[in-house]
């Protein structure tokens, strides 16, 4: 299974911009913190020594739909680390670490939970929850939709990158060989629709991320696969 950027034990902090030491942003620890920090750009030294000082996952918040800053950092020495105030900020959604169809803890959870089961039935059912939203879209529904997705074009022979790359998903099938029907195909193209189109919590996430346009090449490139 697949880990967001907390479990993987990247160095993450929590950082309150308007705590400044001689012009230096100091990261601190606390739920009231208002940004959620994880730069993949330290060395690997100063992201042990971040590790080492700062690594305190179960302090931060969890809710999946709350939105946070990620701030980049580029510079920072030892043990007293503070981050000069030149940093490049951008929203990120928690929980996810790409806009893979497969890249989020939802999906993750999804995929486990589908390679216990004899058949499509978790499948159907994701698909179904995203067509029967009939006001406004939830993103944890949406992204159980497009793992669903992924899956039937998999079951008809059609996978995606993305989706050749799950080997769980790829013995899954092998040992289940479901019987893949049109009207679960179609149910998977109209979810897609769903999900990319108006009052989707998922998409509106990625535009405020401005990302949008990258996360909606690769639904897109879904559904063609799904259109065969």
């Amino acid at each position: 299974m697949r880990q967001s950027a907390l479990s993987r034990g990247w160095p993450v902090w929590v950082a309150r911009p308007s705590e400044s030491i001689n012009g230096a942003i100091q990261p601190s620890r606390g739920a009231s913190c208002t940004r959620l920090c994880s730069p993949p750009t330290l060395s690997k030294v100063a992201a042990l020594q971040f590790a080492g000082l700062l690594n305190a996952p179960a302090e931060l918040p969890s809710e999946r739909k709350q939105r946070y800053s990620a701030c980049l950092g580029i510079h920072g020495v030892g043990w007293g680390l503070a981050f000069h105030q030149r940093i490049t900020c951008k929203e990120i959604i928690v929980g996810t670490w790409g806009n893979g169809s497969f890249e989020n803890d939802d999906a993750a959870d999804f995929m486990a939970d589908l390679t216990d089961v004899a058949d499509l039935r978790l499948v159907s059912d994701a698909l179904a929850a995203v067509l029967a939203a009939e006001d406004y879209l939830e993103a944890p529904e949406a992204c159980l939709g497009i793992a669903a997705a992924e899956v039937v074009a998999a079951a008809a022979g059609r996978p995606t990158a993305a989706a050749q790359k799950e080997e769980e998903l790829t013995e899954w099938l092998a040992r289940i060989a479901p019987e893949m029907s049109p009207d679960l195909i179609k149910q998977a193209i109209q979810a897609l629709d769903r999900i990319v189109g108006e009052q989707s919590e998922l998409r509106e996430l990625w535009e405020e991320a401005d990302e949008a346009d990258a996360w909606q090449a690769t639904v897109m490139a879904l559904k063609a696969k799904l259109q065969g």
